[in-house]
């Protein structure tokens, strides 16, 4: 799969259009979210997670994915060229990269922690709350992972490659993922910012998107799992 979108109407304007929408939309919804949780007298550090919150979030990805896909098919852009057939390795290489996702999050924590401790406990001061049902749950691990790896990566870079390289494309692609977590506090920093790294660079290096799916699916398992409420 080339990484530079060869479609003679992938322009520069599309590609504000198409990035620049969810990116406006994301930002949106969680300050909105911010300014309810001070209006309601809760601390804005706490991060909360509850069923129509993430519900509300999936259900705009879906509209925007439904909307921007009929409109970028009809310029002529395929999602199949992006993806391509999944397959077992997929899995595995997805598992494995998760692992070294993990690793590579978990020190520049500990790097962060050792050289700025200040700085590392500002960042890690968000209290994570909330309760979600498995519905709502595995609804996330379904939706979320395949509608931001299409728009971070199979669509960003490709498409701004061609207007202004890879290297570009590929720093504008990392920098819009870490800028919409960023009012949900300095984790974004320590967190996103590797992950979004490491993904970014594995799909460079191997053009395939369905391994950072997986990992972005296992990611979400561990991350939104401890705020399940019962078992199946």
């Amino acid at each position: 799969m080339p990484l530079r979108d060869e479609r003679q109407t992938a322009t520069t304007w599309e590609a504000a259009i198409v990035l620049g929408i969810p990116v406006i939309v994301f930002l949106e919804y969680h300050l909105r979210a911010i300014w309810a949780q001070e209006a309601h007298g809760q601390p804005v550090a706490e991060v909360m997670y509850s069923d129509v919150r993430l519900l509300r979030t999936l259900g705009w990805e879906v509209v925007m994915a439904g909307a921007l896909l009929w409109w970028l098919s009809r310029r002529g852009w395929r999602p199949a060229r992006v993806l391509g057939m999944p397959n077992l390795r997929d899995v595995l290489r997805g598992a494995v990269l998760w692992c070294a996702t993990f690793a590579v999050v978990r020190c520049t924590n500990l790097l962060l922690a050792a050289v700025a401790p200040g700085l590392y406990n500002t960042t890690h001061d968000a209290p994570l709350q909330g309760a979600l049902s498995w519905p709502v749950y595995l609804a996330a691990l379904a939706i979320n992972p395949i509608f931001e790896e299409m728009l971070w990566l199979g669509y960003a870079v490709p498409a701004l490659g061609r207007a202004a390289g890879i290297r570009v494309a590929a720093l504008v692609s990392v920098g819009l993922r870490v800028a919409v977590h960023v009012p949900q506090g300095g984790w974004a920093l320590v967190s996103v910012l590797p992950l979004a790294a490491v993904w970014t660079g594995y799909f460079l290096w191997q053009r395939r998107l369905w391994p950072v799916v997986v990992a972005h699916v296992i990611n979400n398992a561990f991350g939104l799992g401890e705020f399940v409420e019962a078992p199946i």
